[in-house]
């Protein structure tokens, strides 16, 4: 029995995890890979998990409670699967982005029923572990813990990779079935019959209802391929004989008639350098770009692609142009990250062309900064060129765009002096070493030299595309004097979302102007005393609980600031990440089973003042530059914090083990939600890492000095 509750306990972690990176996945490809989805629908999972906490802490679980809920729990990811690829295309256009108000709107009813239960069965959890409370908690939290990193390894590793999210649900299901059988042996040949219906269904009948409910998401188009890489969700989709292929859910190319705007950026930074021979390209290239370079006389294109996939999509796919794009042999594939590959090549360039749009993650955002303008200008031969296509507009500039311009040229001109921006509802911004002859009439003249055809890209338009008034109007609108952009402060992904969100959704754009960049001192004055105040005040236990909510936050700032330098020095690397937050989840089960077996006297409060040392120390080792393995060790530690405090306040609390586990479980998870939106979203960008890092060691400081005065 005791072996049968702890593979429970297991399971349930593993699901759990499984669970939310499924449905993560679907609803960020079901709003077109808008950025805004990820802290939105995470932060509604970590307080739908905290709210069943919450509520499975009042209840006296009995063993026939603990399996009914796991059943509901089975069959609420079935219904929550259903609603994040369905419920948009059901409700509003399935084509439109969407704002803030419509993801809450549809992630909610999506993503709570699941987050809800899996919340609840931790309690459960403890309660059945043994009789002695404190134990059973510490237990329950060791167990599911190691559940959830074999989840974050499986379903980023295998699962994903090999199954689609039909099969993954049916066989999550088949194991809360099988476990439910050997917890309750006298009636389990029903769950076993279960059981073995759903591995074959998870087999043969799955694929017909994933193609089923992926034409509902898609409706009018016949689904040619769906699947998952390690970078994201990749469609075919066909109607009447035109091939969409689309990256989370966005359309990125159509053929075989492709979008003729890609002329301009293409076409212009070619035209403006008198010889170019040497081009890199990163971003989209298939389907259009690459072949309209092709037309230059040029001797090679790097195209630096991080997805491999994608290139084995348009393998399986071809049309006449990707096939003649791929086989030109002045083409060169990179299958890596950009900045990577001009950091770990020697080649250089005479043009450089970005075609990633603005920033809104921090990954894209490690090719903007003032350290990425630096490589590039390294790697640019003298008077090359680096050109970027962004969003723009060419009668309005709203408060948010000319702040992400503002932002980007200042941060430019820092290495690049030279700088000739076309403005337009696609903005092109060229920079060198050297000034740039833009003269519409030397450019008319080196295209028709060059002999190169053209649809949209005349001899009239460029003559209107370079006329000093549309300069004039531009640089009146936008003045170059803000802060820079860099690696420790993506003040571009603020100001990028600012504009997602006046674009999508007014609300988010009304709240993100109420926040400004402000005084930090005061804000660490503020929450300093407010957090002292309150752990003196509090008796020693319910201080104990506002530390653990305290190490959430602490917990998940770290572990952003963990992966996000990771990112800016090796390039975004999904498994690596994976591995990242395994470490965590196993740093925290080793955590908390040393907590367990290691009594020290006024442990939790020297802990706190641990963590108070270690976020210095975190930013000095990270400052390094170290290599890989590193991060993984600095993940783990931090994990290891989190765990072992959760042991230690468990075995501090009064109480039944479903009321103490359920109530620092609903800390812990509330604290991580805080840490999620706040730093992710905000202090990051705005403040920088080594900001975080100084708020980071004064609250656990200051909830070290309360605790002390406590003991």
């Amino acid at each position: 029995m005791v072996l049968s509750v702890i593979l429970s306990v297991v399971v349930i972690g593993l699901s759990g995890m499984t669970a939310q990176i499924l449905l993560l996945r679907e609803l960020f490809v079901s709003f077109l890979g808008n950025e805004l989805t990820f802290g939105i629908v995470l932060g509604e999972w970590i307080l739908s998990e905290a709210l069943g906490s919450w509520w499975g802490r009042k209840k006296k679980w009995e063993l026939q409670d603990f399996i009914r809920l796991q059943i509901l729990f089975c069959a609420s990811l079935f219904l929550g699967l259903l609603l994040s690829r369905d419920l948009k295309a059901a409700v509003f256009d399935p084509w439109r982005v969407g704002g803030c108000s419509e993801i809450l709107l549809i992630s909610f009813p999506s993503v709570f029923l699941p987050a809800f239960l899996h919340g609840a069965l931790f309690p459960a959890c403890c309660a059945l572990m043994t009789q002695r409370a404190k134990e059973g908690v510490g237990r329950a939290y060791i167990w599911e813990t190691l559940g959830t990193v074999i989840g974050a390894v499986t379903a980023g590793f295998f699962l994903l990779r090999v199954l689609n999210p039909m099969q993954i649900v049916l066989l999550l299901c088949a194991l809360h079935l099988g476990v439910c059988a050997s917890l309750d042996r006298e009636r389990a040949v029903p769950y076993l019959i279960l059981f073995c219906l759903c591995g074959p269904s998870a087999m043969l009948f799955a694929p017909s209802f994933e193609r089923l409910s992926l034409k509902w998401r898609f409706p009018g188009y016949d689904i040619l391929e769906n699947k998952n890489s390690p970078y994201g969700n990749l469609s075919v989709l066909q109607r009447e004989g035109e091939l969409s292929f689309l990256f989370n859910g966005k359309p990125f190319v159509s053929l075989p008639h492709y979008d003729p705007w890609i002329e301009l950026p293409m076409h212009l930074p070619l035209l403006v350098h008198p010889d170019p021979k040497e081009v890199l390209l990163i971003g989209s290239g298939l389907g259009g770009r690459i072949y309209e370079l092709l037309k230059h006389p040029v001797e090679e294109i790097d195209y630096a692609e991080l997805d491999p996939e994608i290139i084995s999509l348009f393998r399986r796919h071809p049309t006449p142009l990707t096939s003649r794009e791929l086989n030109d042999p002045r083409v060169r594939l990179r299958n890596m990250d950009g900045r990577k590959w001009l950091m770990t090549s020697k080649d250089r360039y005479d043009v450089i062309l970005i075609s990633l749009g603005f920033p809104s993650d921090l990954q894209t955002n490690r090719l903007f900064t003032l350290e990425a303008f630096q490589i590039m200008k390294d790697r640019l031969r003298d008077g090359g060129i680096l050109s970027m296509e962004l969003e723009g507009s060419s009668v309005y500039l709203g408060d948010e765009l000319k702040g992400m311009l503002c932002t980007l040229i200042s941060t430019l001109r820092r290495v690049l002096p030279y700088i000739k921006v076309i403005p337009g509802e696609m903005t092109l911004i060229m920079a060198s070493r050297r000034p740039l002859e833009t003269p519409p009439e030397l450019l008319k003249k080196r295209l028709k030299g060059r002999k190169i055809q053209t649809h949209l890209l005349t001899p009239q338009m460029i003559h209107y595309l370079l006329s000093p008034e549309r300069e004039g109007w531009f640089l009146g609108e936008v003045t170059p004097n803000c802060p820079a952009n860099r690696d420790l402060r993506p003040l571009l992904v603020y100001r990028t979302l600012s504009f997602e969100g006046a674009l999508y959704d007014p609300e988010f754009k009304a709240f993100l102007s109420r926040f400004k960049p402000c005084d930090k001192r005061t804000i660490w004055i503020l929450t300093s005393a407010l957090l002292f105040a309150t752990m003196s005040l509090l008796p020693r236990r319910r201080g104990m609980l506002i530390a653990i909510g305290v190490t959430g936050f602490y917990g998940m700032t770290g572990e952003l600031i963990v992966i996000y330098m990771f990112q800016t020095a090796f390039g975004y690397v999904y498994l690596w990440i994976g591995l990242l937050l395994s470490a965590f989840m196993l740093g925290a089960a080793l955590g908390a089973f040393w907590g367990q077996r290691v009594r020290i006297k006024r442990g939790f409060t020297i802990s706190e003042g641990a963590m108070a040392l270690f976020a210095p120390l975190l930013g000095l080792l990270l400052g390094t530059n170290p290599p890989a393995g590193v991060y993984l060790l600095l993940s783990g530690i931090l994990g290891g914090f989190a765990g072992w405090q959760f042991c230690r306040a468990a075995s501090i609390q009064e109480g039944r083990a479903s009321r103490i586990g359920g109530t620092l479980y609903f800390s812990d998870l509330l604290g991580g939600l805080v840490g999620s939106l706040l730093s992710g979203v905000l202090l990051l960008p705005l403040w920088g890492i080594k900001d975080c890092l100084v708020l980071m060691g004064i609250i656990k400081g200051v909830s070290f000095l309360g605790l002390s005065l406590r003991s």
